[in-house]
């Protein structure tokens, strides 16, 4: 009985190390398409992201850009508007496959790092393709936003998205994107 107490207390302490893990931080991007903007796709993630840290600066989330996820938003009205016409669940492969085969063919993996929080912005270092490149991301509530050119990365690839999707995209396709990254409560 003795023994079971403190395998209890040690798995109770080690619970401890980890409370101020940042492992479970949020990370998502808005798409925007159409002459307009006025296509939007919003809380578009990936299902492989790796996100060590025990705190908010230093934090670093490699990402597997080929595990793209564009099911949670399927509304195909204008400027996001809930009434519209919903593209049929099975378009969520379609954009997935789409956005692996041309703007993710060469660039298989995302690295970012927070470098510095200060005043409410953090700076993420990103590094795509060989290229770095230091984001300012705005905190707002519990969540930072900032802008990421895809182009600063990933010229060649982007034009031939741009050119597939020109059908699904209305006509454009817009390269800067809204990133998002929401800190778990226990990232701080």
């Amino acid at each position: 009985m003795k023994q079971y107490l403190v395998v209890l207390a040690l798995l109770i302490g080690a619970n401890g190390l980890f409370a101020g893990n940042c492992s479970n931080t949020k990370i998502d991007f808005t798409f925007y398409g159409g002459k307009k903007k006025d296509y939007i796709v919003t809380k578009n993630t990936f299902k492989k992201v790796k996100v060590t840290g025990n705190k908010l600066l230093g934090a670093t989330a490699e990402i597997d850009l080929t595990s793209v996820d564009t099911s949670a938003d399927m509304n195909n009205g204008k400027n996001g508007a809930t009434n519209g016409p919903m593209w049929p669940a099975s378009m969520a492969n379609i954009r997935n496959n789409n956005t692996k085969n041309t703007l993710f063919k060469t660039a298989k993996t995302a690295k970012a790092k927070i470098v510095k929080v200060s005043g409410g912005i953090a700076s993420v270092e990103i590094a795509i393709n060989g290229k770095t490149k230091i984001i300012k991301m705005k905190k707002s509530g519990s969540s930072y936003q900032g802008k990421l050119n895809v182009t600063d990365f990933l010229p060649s690839a982007w034009k031939n998205f741009e050119r597939l999707c020109k059908g699904f995209h209305r006509g454009k396709s817009f390269s800067e994107l809204d990133i998002f990254f929401t800190p778990s409560k226990s990232c701080k």
